[in-house]
């Protein structure tokens, strides 16, 4: 049996709740083709067994939608569904239980608008949720899985290089930690970061002094903060609800641009969490950085 991740919703602001509409329906979807005349003509490859690409090329005549069809209708019965939240969230894990069907009468299909429940993915198959671990950081899972997920431009992915059993062995052993339930808000949460950064520099190292906030150092690149530690040498500070490999990228970029003014500066990557292949890449690239286990509780 193989392993696929499928996006839930392709905008980000109600990826959380098409996950939600999954888990109550037993669902995974996607959009893409809303015939119901090619639907039949679909299921019918289906029903013959085996199919290549080219077939449903044949029907779809779209080479992306062709892609993202041909790989959905790939998973069989049996098969293992990673529901991907965006925002690095895997909202689900379950076991795929039925073939393809189009559906455009249950939530996940009916047309008409996300924030009104009704999300137009009338593409379906019927997946057995497990009821834990839900919403959680995509790095909570090995290293081989989580580094496949997230592409951009992808919507279904085909794991390679790790198996079913090692996943279902994997989750009947392994604790994992829970995100914020529901859409984790990575801007709320960088939001607080800075702000008490702000007003506790010192607890980064005695001596450091903010220069500037956002401070463009080119078009469009705005680091959180440009301090000066206790020997006078400049900082660059990116602060993060949860970072990856892109926020090493992001501050190597910032040093770059940065070195073409004035002295080569110091780099501080500052997070809630900082997944591993993250923290590689930071060393790598000789970049400090500092995670966080600030709780913000309304009071």
């Amino acid at each position: 049996m193989a392993i696929y991740s499928v996006v839930t919703y392709h905008d980000a602001k109600f990826a959380t709740s098409a996950a939600d509409a999954w888990m109550q329906s037993e669902r995974c979807a996607i959009g893409y083709m809303r015939s119901k005349k090619t639907a039949s003509r679909l299921q019918s490859l289906v029903k013959a067994g085996e199919f290549e690409r080219d077939d449903v090329l044949g029907i779809v005549k779209d080479s992306r939608v062709t892609r993202e069809l041909h790989l959905f209708l790939k998973i069989k019965i049996g098969d293992i569904v990673i529901a991907y939240c965006k925002e690095n969230t895997i909202a689900a894990v379950g076991i795929c239980i039925g073939e393809y069907e189009y559906n455009d009468k249950n939530s996940v299909g009916r047309p008409g608008e996300p924030d009104g429940g009704q999300f137009n993915y009338p593409n379906q198959k019927r997946v057995k949720w497990f009821e834990t671990p839900t919403y959680f950081p995509r790095n909570e899972l090995p290293e081989k899985i989580s580094e496949q997920l997230g592409k951009r431009g992808r919507t279904v992915t085909e794991v390679d290089g790790y198996s079913d059993d090692q996943l279902l062995s994997f989750l009947r052993t392994t604790t994992i930690k829970l995100s914020y339930r529901g859409k984790f808000n990575e801007e709320l949460v960088k939001a607080g970061l800075s702000k008490y950064l702000k007003q506790n520099m010192d607890l980064l190292e005695p001596g450091f002094v903010i220069t500037s906030e956002e401070e463009a150092t080119g078009q469009r690149e705005r680091p959180d903060f440009l301090a000066k530690d206790a020997s006078g040498r400049t900082v660059i500070i990116e602060c993060k609800g949860r970072a990856d490999e892109t926020a090493v990228t992001q501050l190597v970029r910032y040093r770059k641009k940065y070195q073409k003014q004035r002295e080569s500066p110091r780099c501080f990557l500052i997070a809630s969490h900082i997944d591993e292949k993250c923290r590689k890449e930071a060393k790598r690239n000789k970049i400090e950085f500092f995670e966080t286990d600030l709780v913000f509780r309304k009071v």
